[in-house]
């Protein structure tokens, strides 16, 4: 019953089945199936899945959890860190970053792009992207007329990653 049912799907497939037997020894069945052909080269990743070269960002976020949880993300990918929760430990970064990541919102009514007017004083070209929860399109205009990147919350790691790469690509040819 096996080998009927093995003959039919050999049919339908187009392979033959074959048959080699040897007096007293015993028998081997088999099917005849073309090589295959290798499979094409996969395509380009897109960005988002190109490797990451690696970085420093400064980042700010009042929150400790959300500062823990984006400086964890950050140096999972390899990039050095200078985690701030206020404005003073965001100017004392030890180094000049390749990003700033501020988040829009701060204690005592101070904002993110306040901070980013005070970094800019020592580091004007260094590209800053803003973290807000709020959708409001006149501060995404007022954001983006200053200079600086707008990502919402809950941040995508998705789109952090491609702004990263921005940065990056946009550095090496500077």
């Amino acid at each position: 019953m096996g080998l009927s049912i093995a003959q039919r799907m050999a049919d339908l497939l187009g392979h033959p089945l074959g048959l080699r037997s040897w007096l007293g020894r015993g028998s081997v069945f088999h099917l005849d199936v073309p090589r295959a052909t290798p499979p094409p080269r996969p395509p380009t990743l897109p960005n988002a899945m190109q490797p990451l070269p690696l970085g420093r960002a400064l980042v700010l976020d009042n929150d400790a959890a959300a500062l823990a949880a984006l400086t964890t993300l950050l140096t999972g990918w390899g990039w050095q860190v200078h985690g701030a929760r206020h404005a003073a430990q965001a100017l004392a970064v030890p180094w000049r970053p390749d990003i700033n990541i501020l988040d829009f919102h701060l204690d005592s009514g101070q904002t993110g792009l306040d901070v980013w007017r005070q970094l800019a004083a020592m580091h004007a070209d260094v590209p800053t992207v803003v973290l807000t929860a709020d959708r409001d399109g006149d501060l995404r205009q007022r954001l983006l007329d200053a200079g600086v990147g707008v990502l919402y919350k809950p941040l995508k790691p998705l789109a952090l990653r491609q702004v990263l790469l921005r940065v990056v690509v946009g550095a090496a040819r500077a």
